[in-house]
């Protein structure tokens, strides 16, 4: 990864499966371009699915023109929204995940926004399909959020997505993250967060000197099911919880 890529923020889909994936808050100084990178699977009975890009919450004045081939002659069209592929479906092979790659120049300047995108869908199979897109936003406004939607299915856990400012070389970025860890991480501007649904390790950055509030939960006890001979089932315990600040 190139120096002045920062990670603003990553998201790991959980069990429940996410219907579209958000990254909010994005910095207005600091950096200079935008880049998102998918490590994704759909829920979409079919071997592919799409990712659709949105921004900013709004999903009108989008455009695309797209280069793919799918294990044949390559082909193009031209679309109203900006979309690539890269999901593996149900039907692909089985713990396969697609890869795709976002590029958003300038994401904060007045003038209309441009988007590259590349896409690959993993399946170790016949139909292996790969795309090349070139978007445009025609809004003037500056790119405050990126919203992911699969078009047909939704993301199945494990998909992860990292948002990565580039900072124009040879400056120190106004916002970046002082240390590494965890399944989200994310910044409201002031603080950073970093949520772990699995174990991991918290790790600061070399030379910081941080402090930290942690909250540390624990998971519920099941409740028991009702009898014959006892028709009230039991009610499941409450899960437990730690808070503290550390230096």
């Amino acid at each position: 990864m190139p120096a002045n890529y920062v990670l603003l923020e990553k998201i790991t889909v959980g069990a429940a499966g996410a219907s579209s994936v958000t990254f909010s808050g994005i910095p207005q100084t600091g950096y200079t371009d935008l880049v998102v990178k998918i490590t994704g699977r759909s829920t979409r009975v079919a071997v592919q699915d799409y990712v659709k890009t949105s921004f900013n919450g709004v999903t009108t004045n989008l455009s695309m023109r797209q280069l793919y081939v799918n294990g044949g002659s390559p082909a193009s069209s031209a679309e109203t929204e900006i979309y690539t592929p890269g999901l593996p479906g149900a039907s692909a092979t089985a713990n396969t995940f697609g890869n795709v790659e976002i590029y958003i120049p300038n994401y904060t300047s007045a003038n209309y926004k441009s988007v590259s995108i590349d896409g690959v869908l993993e399946n170790n199979a016949v139909g292996a399909y790969l795309a090349l897109d070139a978007g445009l936003w025609s809004d003037t406004a500056a790119i405050t959020s990126v919203v992911l939607t699969p078009y047909f299915g939704s993301f199945v856990q494990y998909s992860t997505f990292y948002l990565y400012g580039v900072a124009k070389l040879g400056t120190t970025p106004a916002i970046s993250p002082y240390a590494t860890g965890g399944d989200t991480i994310m910044t409201d501007g002031t603080y950073w967060y970093h949520t772990f649904i699995s174990s991991g390790t918290f790790t600061p950055a070399v030379g910081k000197n941080l402090s930290c509030d942690y909250l540390v939960v624990a998971g519920g006890g099941g409740g028991g099911g009702a009898l014959a001979s006892s028709p009230a089932g039991g009610g499941g315990g409450a899960g437990g919880f730690i808070t503290s600040t550390a230096y």
